[in-house]
């Protein structure tokens, strides 16, 4: 299984998985594999084409970000390992993703 992978629970058994373009097709084939073998009910989309991402890295990545938003990005109301939707300047409904070092930023 390829590293690097997000794992998101928008809502009850809804999820939204991140992994970098070059393992796209090795997830989306492992995830369709092991859902086949499971027997799962599952329904496993590939939305790649609908987003686009930045990562904004480094230990001043919640300031920076802060700057950009109304919503407030602090550890206390956006914990490592969490996501929710924030507005960045006239974008509405950006789902952010928060790491210890990092906020993965993603965008329809």
């Amino acid at each position: 299984m390829p590293e690097k992978i997000t794992v998101t629970k928008l809502i009850s058994f809804s999820f939204f998985m991140v992994a970098p373009t070059i393992q796209q097709d090795r997830v989306f084939n492992w995830m369709n594999k092991w859902a086949h073998r499971r027997n799962s009910k599952v329904h496993i989309q590939d939305v790649t084409a609908a987003y686009t991402a930045l990562d904004v890295v480094g230990p001043l990545s919640r300031h920076l970000l802060s700057d950009l938003t109304d919503e407030s990005v602090s550890p206390t109301c956006f914990p490592s390992f969490r996501c929710k939707e924030i507005n960045i300047g006239m974008a509405t409904g950006i789902r952010a993703i928060s790491g210890l070092i990092y906020v993965t930023i993603m965008t329809a």
